[in-house]
């Protein structure tokens, strides 16, 4: 897939790399649950006995407060700052290309 968003290839002091999320419409569950890796099975599981849930939100906030805490976790300098990363999120949202999933635990607290 050609990417033709200047915003993305503007990213020239930080390595990235693009992800995709799809959704698939399942009409046989046993065939795609084979297709999992056993670690990706205990981590659903796990999530599903946590609660956890995904939905959408258009909250900037809460992108902003995550990538702060995994950059802190790893004990590295976030390379970018707030209104950088507000700047890339407006513009992809306004294109409508992307979707901020947001999983919360049962207290409702942003996880993922």
């Amino acid at each position: 897939r050609e990417l033709n968003d200047s915003f993305i290839l503007s990213l020239k002091k930080i390595n990235h790399t693009i992800l995709y999320t799809y959704i698939l419409e399942v009409s046989n569950e046993k065939i795609l649950w084979g297709n999992y890796s056993k670690s990706l099975k205990r981590d659903i599981k796990y999530a599903t006995q946590d609660n956890i849930k995904v939905e959408v939100e258009d909250n900037f906030s809460i992108l902003n407060d995550l990538s702060n805490i995994t950059f802190k976790a790893k004990s590295i300098v976030r390379p970018y700052d707030r209104n950088y990363l507000e700047s890339i999120y407006r513009e992809s949202t306004n294109r409508k290309r992307s979707k901020l999933y947001i999983a919360r635990n049962r207290k409702n607290n942003p996880c993922s």
